[in-house]
């Protein structure tokens, strides 16, 4: 990774106020990051996916958990670029899948593939919330909200920290698909937690 992307003292103030969060629930959720991170050799987001699957699986003894990725069947234009939820079966079907093991992301097909990854990536920052908050105090508050915009701001946290680790992954060909300034990609994610994929 190109040291304009490492996640520093200076990208994590300005993540911390730009989202108007406390520094220390930014460098919190990086050392959550840097926990799975570790577990998981640098490669491209898909491979990434199935790194993550492999790491819950494991972490929460969970060894039927998979990330699914598809179109939406259908989308409109007030629909959200993307979201995302936890597989729930039909009621009768129900103590088939206890644990809800399938985490399903949708998208809209005519994102462009830059714009695809950063939705997605964001997506699996609120599946790691989902699924870590058991274990962590930064989310103790979650039921208490309707509509939460704190999740929203720390699954985009997560996937800033995800592509600015794979940023040069995407630059072949060449300034197509990655990001040429840190600023580019920390504003991308801003944009997409104002839209709120949730």
């Amino acid at each position: 990774m190109s040291n304009k992307f490492k996640i520093d003292d200076a990208k994590k103030r300005k993540i911390s106020e730009n989202f108007k969060i406390d520094k220390s629930i930014v460098e919190t959720l990086h050392k959550v990051y840097d926990g799975f991170s570790s577990y998981i050799r640098k490669q491209f987001l898909a491979h990434f996916m199935r790194g993550i699957e492999c790491y819950i699986r494991e972490y929460l003894n969970d060894k039927r958990f998979i990330v699914i990725c598809e179109p939406y069947k259908e989308f409109y234009p007030e629909q959200k670029p993307a979201s995302s939820l936890y597989y729930a079966p039909k009621k009768e079907d129900r103590s088939n899948d206890k644990d809800r093991s399938r985490f399903v992301i949708n998208y809209n097909e005519d994102l462009n593939e830059k714009e695809l990854r950063d939705y997605i990536a964001h997506e699996i920052g609120h599946l790691l919330l989902r699924k870590l908050k058991r274990d962590n105090d930064l989310l103790k508050d979650w039921n208490t909200l309707k509509t939460n915009p704190i999740e929203e701001i720390y699954s985009s946290i997560f996937g800033i920290y995800i592509i600015s680790e794979k940023n040069d992954f995407y630059d072949n060909p060449p300034g197509l698909l990655h990001y040429k300034e840190w600023e580019e990609l920390f504003k991308h994610f801003q944009d997409i937690t104002h839209v709120g994929t949730f």
